[in-house]
């Protein structure tokens, strides 16, 4: 996720900025930094640390899905179609294996 946010420092600081400043907002920004890439359990579980009609959390996702921040989930491995892909974490792909 270090590539990430280093994209939105570069092209949306002053919304960074006040993303940061806003406790809901950095928190829900913690808490995506702290995920793997492609692990949508634990991104969902970040919304839900910001909430929704968070003024900062929208302008920082607005501006960084213009400025394609946001990685390409579409090359995420799938949860539940029976392969452990490289960086999986799925329980019902990856019973016996540890992804990575």
């Amino acid at each position: 996720m270090s590539s990430v946010f280093a994209c939105v420092q570069t092209n949306c600081p002053a919304d960074l900025a006040a993303c940061q400043a806003d406790a809901k907002c950095k928190a829900g920004l913690d808490c995506v930094m702290a995920c793997q890439l492609c692990d949508l359990g634990c991104l969902m579980k970040c919304t839900s640390v910001v909430g929704t009609g968070n003024a900062a959390n929208k302008q920082v996702s607005d501006c960084s899905t213009k400025f394609k921040c946001a990685p390409d989930m579409s090359a995420c491995p799938v949860c539940g179609d029976g392969k452990c892909s490289p960086g999986e974490n799925c329980p019902q792909d990856c019973k016996a294996a540890a992804c990575g």
